[in-house]
């Protein structure tokens, strides 16, 4: 009845705006959830290396033990004679994973995900004042690049900020500029005040219909707020830490579209004593639990299209990590692609297989070389006839080998396979999005 009864409130006060202005509401969104056991015995488990320190990512066909959903909701609030718009954005986000207990740190227990608000704020855009750019203030998913069937992303800034995208420069060159805070984690209740400014400059064309995208962040800060609850006592302890190092990140992203049936994409990432969202962690916390900060450079390229019914994906990276002050040095390889071909009317035969390779060399612990590779087959019920169609329905196998060099420092969900260097997993798995 509450839900109700905000409804009928929203109703309202949309309808006080008066019959000449009428609230549009564009809902959209994404989700996936499922079902999946190992053939050990117990739960699904997911396959990677991720414990290793800067491997950011795993093939995430049949690899996903995790419940998301995204609800978002876009309302234009005014159309100008100039052409201008204004709107508010919200998104509400559930997630939890699948072995989360009743007593988790972040309190995602038995009873189902939590909901919070991964996206609120209000945007402007086709401002004439901008040339036709956007203005933007509140929480957003911001300054995303992501490479697909690895998960990886080569930048993420979400967070709490403002900024100005989307102002023409001419030949069709884009500018984007903002200032964002690292997210609130929420499950200790510290607030970190990194600041991130961004900015980057797109489209900017090479040749044919290739264009090039530029990105340079740099990160400063001078303290964070520490909040620790003691249940005993009932207080809030809020202390200030001191500084962290700054840093900054500089991608270059060059995409050739009309490739092979669709787009070809490299580029170069360098980044230094950067920490947080988005794979550009270059420190770790060493034997005596100091921070140790590094410098990396990332090489990746990724390919995709479709012919026809039938979609591929490769992507390929190489990233070198040195560390400050320390002999201590990583190397990180991965190679991988998916083939994804109709069989008949919505019934689908996909292929997934990647390669990672970390090559770890320390002056504190011996080196090591950490090899994974992971193999899903799976059938999907899409509803459509390509590649893309959602929803999909999909009923995998999952198959990951590792060496002994993994095996001894294997993540959680991997013990269960015990002194094993390969386990397996059969499960189910939808995923929409709209």
């Amino acid at each position: 009845m509450k839900k109700l009864h905000i409804l009928v409130g929203l109703a309202l006060a949309a309808g006080s705006i008066g019959a000449a202005q009428a609230l549009a509401v564009d809902f959209s969104g994404y989700a996936r959830g499922g079902y999946g056991v190992n053939t050990n015995g117990g739960r699904q488990t997911c396959f990677n290396i991720k414990g290793q320190r800067n491997v950011e990512t795993h093939y995430r066909l049949g690899d996903e033990c995790d419940y998301t959903l995204e609800t978002n909701f876009n309302s234009t609030l005014a159309k100008n004679a100039d052409g201008s718009e204004w709107h508010v954005n919200f998104m509400l986000k559930n997630w939890r994973a699948w072995n989360m207990t009743a007593n988790s740190d972040n309190g995602m227990g038995t009873q189902g995900p939590t909901t919070d608000f991964a996206q609120a704020y209000a945007y402007g855009q086709n401002l004439p004042i901008l040339a036709n750019g956007t203005i933007w203030a509140g929480r957003r998913y911001y300054n995303r690049v992501q490479l697909g069937i690895n998960d990886h992303f080569l930048q993420n800034d979400d967070g709490d900020g403002f900024g100005v995208d989307n102002i023409n420069l001419g030949a069709g060159i884009k500018l984007n500029a903002g200032i964002v805070t690292d997210e609130l984690n929420g499950n200790t209740g510290n607030y970190d005040m990194m600041q991130k400014f961004i900015v980057s400059v797109t489209d900017i064309p090479t040749f044919a219909s290739s264009k090039l995208r530029v990105h340079l962040k740099v990160h400063s800060q001078t303290k964070d707020d520490q909040r620790s609850y003691n249940p005993a006592t009932g207080v809030t302890t809020t202390t200030q830490t001191a500084s962290r190092k700054g840093g900054y990140s500089l991608l270059f992203l060059h995409e050739t579209p009309n490739l092979l049936n669709g787009t070809l994409s490299a580029g170069l990432r360098f980044s230094k004593h950067i920490s947080g969202n988005g794979g550009n962690d270059n420190n770790y916390q060493d034997a005596s639990g100091n921070t140790v900060y590094g410098k990396s450079a990332l090489l990746f390229v990724q390919q995709s299209g479709n012919f026809g019914h039938t979609g591929y994906d490769v992507v390929s990276e190489f990233k070198s990590t040195k560390y400050d002050g320390t002999s201590a040095k990583d190397r990180w390889f991965s190679l991988g692609g998916r083939l994804d071909t109709q069989i008949y009317g919505p019934l689908r035969g996909i292929a997934e297989l990647g390669y990672d390779t970390v090559k770890r060399s320390n002056a504190i612990t011996s080196n090591n070389t950490y090899n994974f590779t992971h193999l899903t087959l799976a059938a999907a019920f899409n509803a459509g006839d390509d590649a893309g169609s959602r929803p999909t329905v999909r009923l995998y196998y999952t198959y990951g080998k590792w060496n002994t060099a993994v095996k001894d420092a294997l993540i959680e969900d991997q013990k269960v396979y015990g002194g094993k260097t390969n386990g397996s997993a059969i499960g189910a798995q939808w995923e929409a999005w709209w």
